[in-house]
């Protein structure tokens, strides 16, 4: 469908990406703060409002990294099925080679899941700094991405 709406340019792929993204983020909080509403108390975590509000939102900036990364393959690919095997793979490389399992990796600067995995390596804002980088630059891609479609398509 994008595909063909921009061949048709009915509008521009910058336009079409902000309304996608802000309109996904607002439904990207509901659950994730449903769920801490369970699990935090459940887990005896601080009974304090600053610690649950910054366990909200690490796990937003995860997410919204995670979504990124998953957009800017989506975009560059638009295979549904070869883009569903990269993302497993890669998230699996992330998971074995971010410090889960190989702890001298260099894969970590990439990963959204080890962050926040051995915090004796870097400061809290190193750690946040290099997640916001993440949710920007992966979205980043998936536009450029988008944009090379669009140039391709003769638009």
């Amino acid at each position: 469908m994008l595909s063909k709406e921009q061949a048709d340019d009915m509008y521009r792929p910058s336009a079409y990406f902000l309304a996608r993204t802000t309109s996904d983020l607002q439904l990207d909080l509901i659950l994730p703060v449903l769920f801490l509403l369970v699990v935090y108390f459940m887990a005896g975590l601080r009974l304090s409002a600053t610690p649950f509000v910054l366990t909200i939102l690490t796990v937003f900036l995860c997410i919204v990294a995670a979504q990124g990364l998953g957009l800017a393959i989506g975009a560059t690919l638009m295979d549904l099925k070869r883009a569903t095997t990269l993302t497993s793979v890669t998230v699996m490389t992330f998971m074995m080679g971010g410090g889960f399992f190989v702890q001298s990796s260099h894969i970590h600067f990439l990963d959204f899941l080890h962050v926040f995995q051995l915090p004796h390596l870097q400061t809290a804002a190193e750690e946040v700094a290099a997640l916001i980088s993440m949710v920007f630059g992966y979205r980043f891609l998936a536009y450029l991405s988008m944009r090379w479609m669009k140039l391709q398509s003769g638009a």
